[in-house]
């Protein structure tokens, strides 16, 4: 079974004070989403790889 490199490239830094003042809130929620979301991902697929051993009986190739 080929193996693929699902990961998005990281976005560039947002530049915070580029956004109108009364959107910034808004923008700074949904970044502070994404960070959390990403924490998530990585934990996931951490447990995904642990599976794959358990199920398979041999280490997750790098």
């Amino acid at each position: 079974m080929a193996r693929y490199n699902l990961r998005m490239p990281d976005a560039p830094p947002i530049d915070l004070s580029a956004i109108p003042e009364s959107q910034r809130a808004a923008v700074l929620a949904v970044l502070q989403e994404r960070d959390a979301l990403k924490k998530a991902n990585r934990r996931l697929e951490h447990l995904v790889a642990e599976l794959n051993h358990v199920v398979h009986g041999k280490a997750p190739k790098s």
